[in-house]
């Protein structure tokens, strides 16, 4: 498959946010400025796979304050991610899987939520990864995004079968996603959504997806957290 990339003005927003992020010197403003020039790819990656917005055919209308406005029905984010995580070059989940990154969350144990470490759910199931913040609602209904860990270590000790690379890059984009999410969720409490350290590791891996887009932006990308 031929990588797909973008010139800066015909993804002119991932291009401000791009120049954005180089001058910010704070994490979360780091990660919110790539993850918004990523959104600029992936939506441009779905228009041009032809996803276009469509009118709703069993309720073509809806009512918005009582005015009666077209019922239009569009990709979900996650489909547009699925479809930009499907032009992911080899070399790029590669890249994603053997940052150091990626061994950080596979070896997070403890997920905060509400002050708290939670190591395992309900069901003594062990954590790692992220907690998703806005949909744990109970210390035994854990909502998170993984890394499998057998599937990991089977990708370390040098199982490149391409499945196993495919899933662990989605499970990867996933986490982003998912971090991008709790921050749309932040509050004072010491949770996902404002460890630092998670975010602070989560740059170098949506860093890298960007670039991988916009190749006219050359950065240097960490290589540890």
């Amino acid at each position: 498959m031929c990588k797909m990339t973008f010139c800066p003005t015909e993804v002119p927003v991932a291009a401000s946010m791009l120049d954005l992020a180089r001058k910010a010197d704070q994490p979360v403003q780091q990660f919110v400025c790539y993850w918004t020039a990523f959104n600029n790819i992936y939506t441009t990656i779905t228009e041009r796979h032809g996803y276009a917005p469509r009118l709703s055919k069993k309720q073509p209308t809806r009512s918005v304050w009582g005015i009666e406005m077209p019922n239009v029905l569009l990709c979900s984010e996650r489909d547009q991610l699925k479809n930009a995580c499907d032009q992911f070059c080899d070399e790029l989940k590669n890249n994603l899987i053997s940052h150091p990154s990626a061994a950080f969350f596979s070896n997070r144990r403890f997920l905060k939520w509400k002050d708290r470490a939670l190591d395992a759910d309900a069901f003594g199931r062990p954590l790692n990864g992220v907690l998703n913040v806005a949909r744990t609602i109970d210390e035994s209904l854990v909502v998170w995004s993984p890394i499998v860990a057998k599937t990991y270590e089977q990708y370390v000790a040098g199982n490149g079968q391409p499945e196993i690379r495919d899933a662990l890059a989605s499970q990867l984009l996933s986490i982003l996603y998912c971090i991008r999410s709790n921050l749309t969720h932040a509050t004072k409490l010491a949770d996902e959504a404002s460890n630092l350290e998670v975010v602070s590791a989560a740059i170098p891996l949506i860093q890298m997806i960007v670039c991988e887009f916009v190749p006219a932006y050359e950065v240097t990308f960490s290589s540890s957290v």
